[in-house]
């Protein structure tokens, strides 16, 4: 499972999953639909192939949360977010690795850490804009290490996972001079969130991508691995900004990593979080200091991605909502349907649109691409809101898997009710929750969605996963997992 989109800052509710992308496309088709409407005319399955018997197919450049297997016994683990107490994505909170097992998560099995235990400076967040810490094998070992903060501390994998017994690491970020953190606007340039995480140059090797910003002015710093258990990368590249949105005015631009092009490099989205506009795509493995191509394709236009194999093609295909609902809470949203335009690897530069919903509805505020019924190509789990809050929203499932791709059979609107002892799990306060990513927790070749609510002062957070009918597989605090 590849890494994940990662959430706008709000007071303890965070982006939800996806990217962005362009407008003033051509368009080759529409299909339209909302909740309990079918597509009227129906195309068999074409080119899917279920996931195989070892559990290692995984749909061409997902976009997910890290599942990785961090103590090597054949089961998913789950690296979470724990938030402060008060909910503040300011605070830097704790992360919490919980163990797999073949019956699904098992919260009582876990490793926590805390800022400590990375040695991260006062106001580091363990996790910036995202649910989850980057997951990535820096070093090479084979086993998967955990970096946390923009200040991009690490504590290493090995045979048994990471452990806050063992030292971490603090990569070199440039222009952080001694006793300067990444936070530090004394430094030459500043970083706010943690690096993603892609083989961006294409030679085995992972490397990190972030953004160093200076004043009005932003470069993209790649730091190429293989990288010493001290947190020295081989070498460090950088380039301008590629995206004009950086030039006089600093906004907040989101790095994605995902393998869209089909080669091995890995390939680099940006956009602004819950902003419409038109995000970007750096190809990976060009002939540049970086890896990454000189000039960014263009997406089309909207406020949040999701990234799959939505016809069976072996192709990536890139998802891009557009819900007309506005980041600021004074502006009305659009007075349409919100809709979600699908980019497929088989025709890049006609994408397809699909409405849904409501007018003013905000179908397409969230994204995510996960193959919930195990056929081997990606659905599309598309959540509507009518605020960027999303306190009362609402999830349908768009089925992968025919020639034209997304929206070939009834879409699924998707019932989520949390079974966890709360004193009303009707209340919709106790069991909205946004998607946020997709793993086969419970080795069943079907992916489950990953689900996350809002903290809540006398509730905390709750973590929780279903499957494709909407049924509980597992569920838990967030609270219950701090140290």
């Amino acid at each position: 499972m590849k890494y994940g989109s990662a959430g706008e800052r709000r007071s303890g509710f965070r982006r939800r999953g996806g990217l962005s992308l362009l407008a003033a496309v051509l368009v080759l088709g529409t299909v339209t639909g909302a909740r309990n409407h079918e597509v009227s005319s129906l195309i068999p399955d074409s080119a899917c192939r279920p996931t195989a018997q070892d559990g290692t197919s995984d749909p061409a450049g997902r976009v997910g949360l890290p599942a990785a297997d961090f103590d090597d016994d054949g089961h998913p683990d789950l690296a979470l977010d724990v938030p402060a107490d008060n909910g503040d994505v300011s605070e830097t909170g704790q992360i919490a690795l919980v163990r797999g097992s073949a019956h699904g998560p098992q919260p009582e099995h876990r490793t926590v850490f805390t800022p400590k235990d990375f040695r991260l400076p006062e106001h580091d967040s363990m996790v910036g804009g995202l649910y989850v810490p980057i997951v990535a094998d820096l070093d090479g070992d084979g086993h998967p290490d955990l970096l946390a903060g923009a200040s991009a501390h690490v504590q290493w994998g090995g045979p048994d996972g990471p452990s806050p017994d063992n030292p971490p690491a603090r990569v070199r970020l440039p222009h952080i001079g001694k006793g300067q953190t990444a936070l530090d606007n004394k430094a030459d340039g500043f970083y706010t969130d943690p690096p993603v995480a892609g083989d961006f140059d294409g030679d085995g090797h992972t490397d990190l991508a972030t953004y160093r910003t200076r004043g009005e002015k932003r470069r993209l710093i790649v730091l190429h691995g293989p990288f010493t258990r001290t947190g020295e990368p081989a070498r460090t590249s950088e380039r301008a900004d590629p995206d004009p949105r950086g030039r006089g005015r600093v906004v907040e631009l989101q790095l994605i990593a995902a393998q869209v092009t089909g080669d091995r490099a890995t390939d680099l989205l940006v956009h602004e979080p819950g902003e419409p506009g038109t995000p970007l795509l750096l190809t990976g493995g060009a002939d540049t200091a970086t890896g990454l191509s000189k000039e960014p394709e263009k997406l089309p236009e909207g406020e949040n991605i999701a990234v799959g194999d939505f016809d069976g093609d072996n192709r990536t295909d890139i998802a891009v909502g557009d819900s007309g609902i506005p980041a600021d809470e004074e502006l009305e949203p659009a007075d349409r349907k919100g809709r979600v335009a699908i980019r497929y690897g088989k025709a890049p530069g006609t994408p397809v649109i699909i409405e849904g919903g409501a007018r003013k509805g905000g179908f397409g505020i969230g994204l995510l691409a996960a193959d919930l019924n195990g056929d081997g190509c990606d659905d599309l789990a598309v959540q509507s809101a009518g605020d960027h809050w999303g306190a009362d929203d609402s999830v349908d499932i768009l089925r992968g898997g025919s020639a034209p791709g997304l929206g070939s059979e009834p879409w699924r609107h998707l019932q989520r009710l949390r079974q966890a002892p709360d004193p009303d799990p009707y209340d919709p306060q106790h069991w909205s929750g946004q998607p946020v990513g997709a793993a086969d927790v419970d080795g069943d070749k079907s992916d489950e969605l990953i689900l996350a609510t809002a903290f809540q002062e006398d509730h905390g957070r709750d973590w929780w996963f279903i499957d494709d009918a909407g049924n509980n597989v597992a569920s838990f605090d967030a609270s219950d997992l701090a140290r």
